[in-house]
């Protein structure tokens, strides 16, 4: 249960660790990838966690919204109810009346934000980068060439447009 707690979003995003595909303790495992590490580290990890946090601060507010809005939605029911039981006091109605105003400016927030939509689109930007990472280091086509120089030059070229188009 309290797992569930720790995955709460936060009013106030402060941010959160992005781990690189291959942590440093996994890298010195493998000696011969070592030079192609430095790389993919150089290039294309910085671009990697720019997105991968925006990523996770857009699920955040994402996140947040729909529970303010769930939480919300579930309190004025409640307000309703009590407004029939208690039909001759005025107050039920019109705090369930300004918590509808809240909840209706907290829903258009969301849409006009769109949160769920950057959430998904820096994501999948993150994890085509991710793949890039591994295709580079499985020296897979475009980076199958022997020499490193052009090897580089492929993946530059390529998170350079990745970047580009995640930006977009």
């Amino acid at each position: 249960m309290i797992a569930l707690f720790k995955r709460l979003p936060t009013l106030r995003w402060r941010g959160k660790k992005s781990y690189p595909p291959v942590s440093k303790e996994d890298q010195a495992a493998f000696p011969d990838l070592k030079a192609d590490f430095a790389i993919v580290d150089e290039i294309l990890l910085p671009i990697f966690i720019k997105f991968d946090q925006q990523a996770m601060k857009t699920q955040n507010w994402y996140w947040l919204s729909q529970l303010v809005l769930i939480f919300g939605g579930m309190l004025a029911t409640i307000l309703g109810a009590l407004q029939a039981v208690l039909s001759s006091m005025p107050w039920p109605g019109i705090v369930e009346a300004l918590l509808a105003v809240i909840l209706t400016t907290v829903a258009e927030i969301g849409r006009e934000r769109n949160f769920q939509s950057k959430y998904f689109h820096n994501r999948v930007t993150a994890e085509v980068l991710r793949g890039e990472y591994f295709q580079f280091l499985g020296r897979l086509a475009p980076y199958d060439d022997a020499d490193e120089a052009i090897r580089r030059q492929h993946l530059e070229v390529r998170v350079q447009k990745i970047e580009s188009e995640g930006d977009a």
